[in-house]
């Protein structure tokens, strides 16, 4: 299959819970021909490859959202992707978006006047705003944004724009988001943007009918207290006045219950017509639901608030369950939308399967129903090949380079070792001899000598854990400089050269816990030439990542760190800071405080800093005079991202310029953040692989020969290849080991294997790692990781094919977050 250039990808999987009872099926979809295609000539609605098309008739849905016309005539629902419309009556539902291809259609809304139709529809390559008749002709796009996806559209009462949620990226990491909300004018005008924070989602907007509030749903991230949901700072309703901007929490207290380790707390607003009711959704106390024979200890109900008494009463007792746990990952509804009648003497839903009606007055409940045609084209599934390769390989993920004083050289580390790549060009050299270290050691993070002829670096063994070494620029046999195992990374020398400076961890790894998330840093400092190790500072992690301290020309010590209480009163948003010490530990200062910044540099001369946050690399000014802020998400901070987009570990040299790697590539950059040099790091390896031939003999073998089981047979294996199954001859096996009484599968392939999540290792990735060892234990020998971050499965993946990790294959596609600022 050739790869398909100049395509964004396609966000679908938030329509999986917006009634698509096969959404496995129409996840096939996304599929792609085998012709390469540009951008420009793609078109999403017209299926690639092999197709099929699915026709069946049903008079039940899953997940669908509801709207009702203004004339209280008809229905709106989504279906399969489909937009369809019914009598309030019930009978056949015309499907309104039948002619939109394999193109995804749902969360659709009627205009205050009835002849309209908003949706969310990714015809145009992304989860955006289109229009239609009442009728389903004339669709036309109304905001489109290939970068941020759309959900959840509802009207101004004007019926002149549409207020939706609007989805970014956020800066930590692929499993948080940010939502706003959004004002989307039908005239083309701008769009305005109406509710947003840095460290909440917000959702469910719903407009009064004199256009002066909307009303919403607010959560921060999940937080877990002793197996309990901390329900009092995850969900809230709130209520922004357009007029004067005044934004008010309006849930209650029952929000910050526990009970039964499960949320309490209201979602999904909806403002009646009339004004005088407001409508939300909460699980039940003590609820259940029931699904034939199995009984689930959840039950969601819709509640009403008398907005002129402030009384609250449970007025449909079950709805579908919401995705409370999960709709902070895509844009899926937390509960199917649901719909006052004009009147606001009722409320249109989906529940079990079917679309109801339950008056205020008496709960009074009705059941529509309905038929519709489902007729969907699938497009063939997208099957890449992958050659599993026993040559030589390519290492991707390079990390921690260090430019040479005097800029000629580039040291790093690759596949657990350090090389050094001339300026000039050629293939890396690696530092140190290849029979260095008695045990499997891998070696992480180096530095250059003031003078540029000596290299500091750390190891890691499993068997000791790790040091600190020193050894010539021009290579040779390393000298250890530590006496004392432990975990070291990111040396640094003094400008004198004299001693270097080390962050060393608690100690995790050498207590079987790996090493993210270590409770505390410590830099310690230690002779140039060895002897006797001095601890410097204790240091809290601002993030998964160790401390990386640096010198100034002062001699001072700079590191990042948790802001302090002293830092967050000074400025709320603050959550690391840019701390220094005198080399002895004291005189400590705050220069800068941050919103999640991790990895922090300072040039030697204290003017800039650069840093990586995000999967990129950005350059800000040092402030002058006391502490400030400095808001590197917002456009207005000076903080400017530089180089290619995407970056890991800048690092400054002594001649003010500083490097980042991307990918299997270097940039340096001077003070200015221009680009003045790329360092291709061609680094190609022998891959790791046994020699000779291996006979498994007597064993039962289950083959992928339409699942045929030879009962006794032989599995001959040379090198990492089988050559023989069955009845084969074992003449010239160099070992044979009998498996009489065993049986022998294929090797497992997990497609969605989430093994590096950083909860095991940080930085330092140790040859015995329970994570990747445990899939061998299952029979699983390939993996792949969907959204893992990079820093963390690449270099995985290089020391497995290098012999250094006991593991499977990897395959990922990274975490890539780039320019993550919350704007496009």
């Amino acid at each position: 299959m050739k790869l398909v250039t100049g395509i964004r990808r396609r966000s679908w999987i938030g329509s999986c819970g917006v009634g698509l009872a096969l959404c496995a099926s129409l996840a096939l979809s996304t599929a792609w021909a085998d012709a390469e295609v540009s951008f420009a000539n793609w078109d999403v609605t017209q299926p690639r490859g092999k197709t099929r098309t699915v026709e069946f008739s049903t008079t039940e849905g899953t997940g669908m959202s509801v709207d009702i016309s203004p004339d209280g005539q008809w229905l709106l629902f989504d279906l399969l992707s489909h937009v369809y419309r019914v009598p309030v009556t019930g009978g056949e539902a015309q499907s309104l978006t039948q002619n939109s291809g394999i193109a995804l259609n749902y969360h659709p809304k009627y205009s205050p006047d009835g002849r309209q139709i908003v949706f969310v529809s990714d015809r145009a390559g992304q989860n955006n705003l289109w229009v239609m008749n009442a009728d389903g002709s004339n669709p036309r796009q109304v905001f489109a944004d290939l970068d941020t996806p759309v959900a959840e559209p509802s009207w101004s009462p004007d019926g002149k724009a549409i207020v939706a949620v609007r989805y970014y990226p956020h800066s930590l990491g692929p499993w948080t988001r940010t939502n706003r909300i959004w004002k989307f004018p039908l005239d083309g005008s701008a769009p305005v943007e109406l509710a947003t924070s840095q460290n909440t989602l917000v959702d469910s907007p719903s407009v009064t009918a004199d256009g002066r509030f909307v009303y919403y749903h607010s959560s921060s991230q999940p937080v877990i207290a002793e197996g309990y949901y901390k329900i009092g700072t995850k969900h809230e309703i709130r209520r922004l006045d357009l007029t004067t901007g005044l934004d008010q929490i309006v849930s209650d207290t029952a929000a910050r219950r526990y009970y039964h380790r499960e949320p309490f707390s209201p979602f999904a607003p909806s403002i009646s017509p009339d004004g005088k009711w407001l409508a939300f959704a909460r699980r039940v106390p003590g609820g259940v639901t029931r699904h034939g024979n199995v009984e689930y200890a959840q039950r969601t109900g819709l509640w009403l608030r008398n907005l002129q008494t402030g009384e609250d009463r449970l007025v449909i007792e079950q709805l579908t369950p919401d995705q409370l746990e999960t709709h902070t990952m895509y844009q899926i509804r937390m509960l199917p939308g649901y719909a006052w009648a004009r009147d606001s003497q009722s409320i249109v839903y989906s529940e079990g399967g079917k679309l109801r009606r339950r008056y205020v007055a008496d709960a009074k409940a009705e059941t529509i129903a309905f038929r519709a045609l489902v007729k969907r084209e699938i497009s063939e599934q997208v099957r890449p090949s992958f050659r599993v390769a026993d040559d030589n390989f390519d290492v991707k993920f390079p990390r921690w380079p260090a430019l040479s004083p005097d800029g000629k050289t580039l040291a790093f580390e690759g596949a657990g070792s350090i090389w050094l790549q001339s300026r000039s060009g050629g293939k890396p050299k690696r530092l140190t001899p290849k029979d260095a270290y008695a045990a499997v050691t891998v070696e992480l993070s180096s530095s250059w000598s003031p003078d540029g002829r000596s290299i500091a670096f750390t190891t890691w063994n499993d068997e000791e854990g790790g040091h600190i070494w020193r050894v010539p620029a021009a290579g040779g046999e390393p000298q250890r400089l530590s006496t004392v195992a432990s975990e070291y990374l990111n040396p640094v020398w003094s400008p004198d050269g004299s001693e270097i400076v080390v962050t060393r961890g608690s100690g995790n790894g050498l207590r079987g816990q790996g090493t993210a998330r270590t409770p505390w840093n410590e830099l310690v400092r230690v002779p140039a030439a060895g002897g006797q190790m001095r601890t410097i500072a204790r240091v809290l992690p601002a993030g998964d990542e160790y401390i990386r301290a640096t010198y100034s020309l002062d001699g001072r010590v700079y590191y990042m760190t948790q802001a302090s209480a002293a830092d967050t009163k000074a400025a709320p948003d603050a959550s690391t800071a840019l701390r220094s010490v005198r080399p002895d530990g004291s005189d400590g200062k705050t220069h800068a405080t941050f919103p999640y910044v991790w990895d922090a540099q300072l040039s030697l001369d204290g003017k800039h800093i650069a840093f990586g946050t995000s999967e990129s690399v950005f350059l800000a000014p040092v402030p002058s005079g006391g502490s400030q802020f400095i808001d590197w998400m917002s456009a207005s901070s000076g903080v400017r991202e530089v180089g290619p987009t995407g970056g890991f570990f800048p690092q400054w040299n002594r001649q003010g310029k500083f490097v980042f790697v991307r990918g299997p590539r270097a940039y340096e950059l001077d003070a200015g953040g221009k680009v003045t040099h790329e360092w291709p790091l061609d680094l190609r390896l022998p891959r790791d692989k046994p020699q000779g031939t291996l006979a498994l003999t007597n064993a039962r073998i289950v083959t992928l020969d339409n699942r045929k089981v030879i009962e006794q047979g032989t599995i001959l294996i040379r090198g990492n290849r089988i050559v023989g199954l069955g009845d084969v001859s074992t003449a010239k096996a160099d070992r044979v080991i009998d498996l009489r009484g065993k049986t022998v599968i294929p090797g497992l392939i997990d497609v969605h294997a989430h093994h590096h999540d950083g909860s095991q290792d940080g930085e330092i990735v140790p040859p015995h790692r329970a994570e990747s060892a445990n899939y061998l234990a299952y029979g699983v020998t390939t993996t792949f990781d969907p959204a893992a971050p990079s820093q963390l499965v690449f270099p995985a993946a290089d020391l497995t094919s290098a012999g250094k990790l006991i593991g499977p294959r990897m395959y990922s596609t990274g975490e890539v977050i780039v320019g993550a600022r919350g704007t496009t």
